[in-house]
């Protein structure tokens, strides 16, 4: 079975990497287990930050 449901997400009005720290947190704590969920960003340079490398890391 498969689903598309959004799982995590945050509205800003800025690009601030607090923001997509949000969304993945959400993620996080809807799923419990992140290697279940795709991860679709548009690639932007917060994305790749050592604070939201880091959670993802420590999820494995």
């Amino acid at each position: 079975m498969h689903s598309r449901k959004i799982v995590g997400y945050d509205l800003s009005n800025s690009l601030e990497l607090k923001g997509c720290v949000r969304a993945l947190k959400k993620a996080i704590y809807q799923t419990k287990n992140i290697k279940k969920l795709i991860h679709h960003s548009d690639r932007a340079i917060q994305y790749c930050s050592n604070v939201y490398t880091q959670i993802l890391k420590e999820k494995r």
